[in-house]
């Protein structure tokens, strides 16, 4: 059994010459096929891609009827499921810049005169959200919490990024429940991390927030206002800020309501609740890529235009004012 097994060393390889004259005949045949088929694919790598035409709910059974490979040499591959990204009511996401959740409220798939068969998903193809703007602001403050939070409406125009978002900020003496606080933790004095030559706009949104918020929360502190709660939403799609519902409610639980731009008693803190109404907006369509030329922190020279100088009112003794403890060391008046 072992001769049979065996042959001449002087040989690399069985069958003498014979292995050397197939080899090179069989290389002769196939190397022009391998060149002919290699022309004709034009040197195309099989990729999966999205379908051309979104149809929810449905997976790409041949995703390689984009390439343009002939039917002949598509045989014998196996489809990719490759699902299309969409979105619609309910989903949350993050943009690239990643500083806020966004909530859709509603989306639209066409840019006619909608109609109800209008409304749903979404395919999302990696088109920019620059065309979307806030539209109204919800500022609500819990004195029992110890909470402002700020609940903005995003509008987003045109089809196929046409959808109603939602985001939500929460400014908080508790770290834990703060915005700026739950980005960086305890112990840490954020306008260390602010340098003028930095080219990370997350430090310098960060540490504005953090200053107008401390502004606003030491300005409404509960030890200093009479009510338990104060709810007022914002209407921005005009020139000015309109107030259209302001409601309160006082500690003895008598609530009290004003409409149309008048605030009531909470008018004197119209400015405190409007600075950091603009520093959020300002922030939130920097995040979706809208910075246009009133823009804080794409334009220093807006500053002065969108802040208000939010002196103390008439009565107030400045000299006792108490700052609220967050997360800078030196917190500073908006009209310093």
């Amino acid at each position: 059994m072992v001769n049979i097994l065996s042959y001449n060393l002087t040989h690399p390889y069985p069958w003498n010459i014979g292995f050397t004259i197939i080899t090179f005949v069989a290389g002769i045949l196939v190397i022009p096929v391998l060149i002919i088929v290699n022309i004709v694919t034009v040197s195309h790598e099989l990729v999966p891609s999205l379908q051309p035409d979104f149809e929810p709910n449905v997976t790409v059974k041949s995703w390689w009827t984009t390439t343009p490979l002939a039917p002949l040499l598509r045989r014998g591959f196996k489809a990719t499921r490759c699902q299309p990204k969409d979105f619609g009511r309910g989903d949350a996401f993050r943009l690239s810049p990643s500083l806020f959740e966004y909530k859709v409220l509603s989306s639209w798939r066409s840019n006619r005169t909608l109609e109800s068969s209008d409304e749903g998903r979404v395919e999302y193809k990696g088109d920019s959200f620059s065309a979307c703007w806030v539209s109204r602001i919800r500022f609500d403050l819990n004195v029992l919490e110890a909470t402002q939070t700020l609940t903005a409406g995003i509008q987003c125009p045109s089809y196929p990024v046409q959808a109603t978002l939602e985001t939500s900020v929460v400014f908080a003496t508790e770290i834990s429940k703060d915005f700026v606080g739950q980005y960086y933790g305890p112990d840490i004095n954020i306008l260390d991390f602010v340098d003028g030559n930095s080219t990370d706009y997350r430090r310098l949104v960060f540490a504005v927030l953090d200053v107008i918020s401390t502004d606003s929360q030491s300005i409404l502190d509960g030890n200093r206002i009479n009510w338990l709660s104060l709810s007022t939403r914002i209407d921005l799609r005009f020139d000015e800020p309109i107030f259209r519902t302001t409601t309160t409610v006082a500690r003895n639980g008598t609530s009290s309501m004003f409409e149309d731009n008048d605030m009531g008693d909470v008018e004197v803190y119209r400015p405190t609740i409007l600075n950091l109404m603009w520093a959020v907006r300002d922030a939130i369509q920097l995040d979706l890529g809208n910075t246009g030329s009133d823009d804080i922190f794409t334009n220093a020279s807006a500053i002065n235009s969108t802040f208000s100088t939010n002196p103390p009112f008439r009565g107030f003794n400045s000299s006792n004012l108490a700052w609220v403890g967050k997360n800078t060391d030196a917190p500073r008046r908006s009209s310093d």
